[in-house]
């Protein structure tokens, strides 16, 4: 069916306002259509699902008290997209309704309606229509029957309240005004307000990320600066035990975790710091002793007493390292004081030395006195 046809059968049942469509965009058929008809076009963001317009149908048509049959798929995707269209559109008529009734008007709300749909702001809809029509129609009618005088106090009435009418739009009006000037100037402020606390609120995370940075720095320089005087002071230390060292007031011991660990080369003060003399190291402990030739070894840990008492017989004190108190560990050597060390390794070979004389008479004792037992018991032998 053509454009023209369409049109005009559309304009024998009234004047069309609006052309809705189910998709979007529209077709060119739609859009011509509404053009024709100086009409406004209504299309949905997106084109309604099948599912959107089944549901749209069924629910207009389950509120009908007389049942409405649709024949087919085009009929109920035209039924759709007038009822999407007439749902977006009624907030706005019902808002038009309202503001009439405020105002006490009587006036054709289509026409309204009409203009609004055009585009007309809602009051400014009111006041074109409003000029048009000063009483409903069934009041004109009735004016028309009644007397001159009558008419002429009708008139006036009319007149009345048509001026006071005019006064309470211009005055709306400049209400209006006045409450966009406050809008805008609230708008204006709170725009500041919000540059503002988000001016804020970003110097504010500025401000604790460059907190944060400089805690950390401040963390990382005490660190560095620990660290920094911890070398100082061992630098203090390497230079006092080289200077003592180099006058033969410390001895330097190296330290070994255990005997096997040994090199070949002795130390040059002939002392060595072991870490542990386990049971089954007789051997390789006998082994270092005969090639480094140490003066004394100092045990962290404890030892057989057996183990001193067959240096000691080599001239070499195994002794404890809570014997003698180091001045300083560096790494992995040990420094004495040379005079403590000594006196430690004397004291020592000493108390073993007296120990191991005192067996030494135990036993010749002993030898003896079994030599005699031996000799009275062969002379009773003989005698008897």
């Amino acid at each position: 069916m053509g454009r023209g046809q369409v049109a005009r059968m559309l304009t024998e049942r009234g004047i069309p306002i609006v052309v809705a469509s189910d998709v979007s965009p529209p077709p060119l058929y739609v859009r011509k259509l509404a053009a024709a008809l100086n009409a406004s076009l209504l299309t949905p963001p997106r084109s309604l699902t099948v599912e959107e317009k089944r549901e749209l149908v069924n629910k207009y048509l389950e509120g009908l008290e007389i049942p409405l049959r649709v024949r087919d798929a085009h009929q109920r995707d035209a039924l759709a997209a007038a009822l999407y269209a007439y749902r977006r559109l009624s907030p706005k008529f019902a808002e038009v309704r309202e503001k009439i009734r405020k105002l006490g008007l009587d006036v054709p709300e289509e026409e309204v309606e009409a203009l609004v749909i055009k585009g007309m702001a809602i009051w400014d809809a009111i006041r074109a229509v409003s000029r048009k029509y000063y009483l409903p129609v069934v009041r004109r009618r009735a004016v028309e029957q009644r007397g001159e005088v009558e008419d002429k106090r009708l008139h006036e009435e009319l007149y009345n309240r048509v001026l006071t009418l005019s006064r309470r739009v211009k005055e709306l009006e400049a209400d209006k005004r006045e409450l966009l000037g406050k809008l805008r100037v609230l708008e204006d402020q709170l725009q500041r307000i919000l540059k503002a606390q988000s001016f804020e609120a970003r110097r504010g995370r500025l401000v604790e990320t460059l907190q944060s940075r400089l805690k950390r720095a401040l963390d990382e320089s005490e660190r560095l600066r620990a660290e920094l005087e911890e070398l100082k002071d061992r630098v203090r230390r390497l230079g006092d035990v080289v200077q003592q060292a180099a006058v033969g007031d410390v001895i330097l011991a190296p330290r070994v975790g255990s005997i096997t660990d040994l090199r070949d080369v002795a130390p040059p003060g002939g002392i060595i710091v072991v870490g542990a003399l386990q049971p089954g190291e007789y051997e390789a402990l006998l082994e270092a002793v005969s090639k480094l030739r140490p003066r004394a070894i100092i045990c962290e840990q404890g030892f057989d007493s057996r183990y001193a008492e067959i240096l000691a017989c080599r001239d070499v004190a195994l002794l404890k390292v809570s014997e003698v108190e180091p001045l300083d560990r560096i790494g992995d050597v040990y420094v004495y004081r040379r005079s403590e060390l000594e006196e430690a390794i004397k004291r020592r070979l000493s108390e073993l030395e007296e120990v191991s004389g005192t067996r030494l008479r135990e036993s010749l004792r002993r030898i003896i006195e079994e030599y005699r037992a031996e000799r009275l018991r062969r002379l009773r032998l003989r005698t008897g």
